[in-house]
């Protein structure tokens, strides 16, 4: 998987421990998880309780984020999702 680089602006937010809106937040995880990708429950437990919605504005916003059934827990007793970002050119449908 190739590393995505994100804004010059975001990414001195984040080396500097600046708060992070929630849709930032989100684009970070995703960037920083890779191929693993991060499951819903996680962006709960980060204190993102409206992952999905801000997973929508960053697709809108032309971020590739496929999402796949969660393999990564053995926990989970409803479908939960995993979420990946994608670089751009690369095919989606491997994650």
């Amino acid at each position: 998987m190739t590393y995505i680089s994100l804004d010059p602006q975001l990414e001195a937010k984040v080396r500097m421990g600046e708060h992070l809106r929630q849709g930032e937040r989100v684009l970070v995880m995703l960037r920083d998880a890779g191929a693993e990708g991060v499951c819903g429950t996680t962006f709960t437990e980060e204190r993102v309780p409206r992952y999905s919605a801000r997973i929508g504005e960053l697709r809108k916003a032309g971020w590739d984020i496929p999402k796949r059934r969660c393999g990564l827990h053995g926990y989970h007793t409803t479908a939960q999702w995993v979420w990946v970002l994608a670089a751009p050119g690369e095919d989606a449908t491997l994650f």
